[in-house]
């Protein structure tokens, strides 16, 4: 998976380790300019073998020329996905390109662990489009680092497709993608990634995989995400009022989450790995390697990333983690 993050330290132990659980190899980190401890979070990860950190999105543009067309509007979201795309593209053979407020989501126990399962399932494919779903805060509470509970355990609410509207222009798609399927043409946003080289486009069935993005993981947290992404808008004020009015449209419309969503099924085992993640956090810097329970793979030697951090790539073994990569568990999977 790739991603850009400004201040997301609080945030990535627990997108990262969930990600791991359905059988995501590597992550690709790039870091724009946080002021907080990202960078040592995503290291302690990249000691495990399991996170790639680059701190320069500029050095990045200007090493690999990357020309950004007049409009794109977030520039560094897109280069990185230019450089992900150039940098690794004999690393992987498929790219999750997903922000960390957004967790992929199987529905059916097929698709438990899923290298093996999309890369059968679409083996002529060089964009795979993913559904999401809008999940809502139940707290408004500005959490430290690392927060005091899981955004999974908070997820209690969301809200359905045919009541989303475009005063608050949340996006309903992302995208999975060969690297090579994207490198080198304008992919005209995160959103909205159109395959190359005789690759097709295909849309994922909500039935099988889908996402759930929770853009108000809590409404401080959205506040100051909206602060950043419209402080130099022309019109804040008229920003700031349709934002308003589609949370609380949303809140309105949501719906609680059913016992049987899939989302639950992760619980436990992220429990058990955030156990160990705030008993690593609280120790005195420099902090030894992050101890991880066994059920989220095997950690794997920091020297040499490329060729082996591949992400989504199959590497099935015996039932029953047939759909599982051989370095996971079949405990969850």
């Amino acid at each position: 998976m790739a991603t850009i993050v400004n201040n997301e330290g609080r945030w990535l132990p627990e997108w990262i380790m969930f990600h791991r659980l359905l059988g995501v190899d590597h992550f690709y980190i790039y870091d724009d300019k946080s002021t907080d401890d990202t960078r040592d979070v995503v290291r302690a990860f990249a000691e495990l073998g399991w996170a790639t950190l680059y701190d320069d999105v500029v050095a990045l543009q200007r090493e690999f020329a990357i020309d950004v067309p007049a409009h794109v509007r977030f520039t560094p979201q897109f280069v990185i996905v230019q450089h992900v795309a150039r940098a690794h593209a004999q690393d992987t053979e498929w790219l999750a390109l997903f922000d960390v407020d957004e967790f992929l989501l199987p529905r059916t126990s097929a698709w438990l662990c899923i290298g093996d399962a999309l890369i059968r399932s679409h083996a002529k494919c060089g964009v795979l489009r993913l559904r999401g779903t809008l999940f809502l805060p139940n707290t408004t509470e500005t959490r430290p680092l690392p927060p005091s509970r899981l955004l999974i355990d908070t997820a209690s609410f969301f809200v359905p497709v045919a009541s989303l509207h475009d005063k608050d222009r949340v996006p309903l798609h992302k995208n999975f993608a060969r690297p090579e399927a994207i490198a080198r043409i304008d992919h005209g946003g995160i959103h909205n990634m159109r395959p190359s080289g005789g690759y097709t486009l295909h849309i994922a069935k909500p039935t099988a995989l889908f996402f759930a993005h929770f853009r108000y993981r809590t409404l401080s947290d959205f506040a100051a995400k909206k602060r950043k992404a419209y402080a130099g808008h022309a019109d804040k004020s008229a920003v700031w009022e349709r934002l308003t009015l589609a949370l609380l449209d949303y809140k309105r419309a949501g719906v609680a989450l059913p016992a049987t969503h899939p989302l639950r099924r992760y619980k436990r085992p992220m429990r058990q790995f955030y156990a160990s993640f705030r008993a690593w956090y609280a120790q005195p810097s420099p902090r030894p390697q992050l101890d991880v329970p066994l059920a989220f793979g095997q950690v794997r030697p920091t020297a040499a990333p490329t060729g082996v951090a591949s992400a989504l790539r199959g590497r099935a073994t015996a039932a029953p983690a047939a759909e599982c990569g051989s370095n996971h568990s079949s405990a969850f999977c």
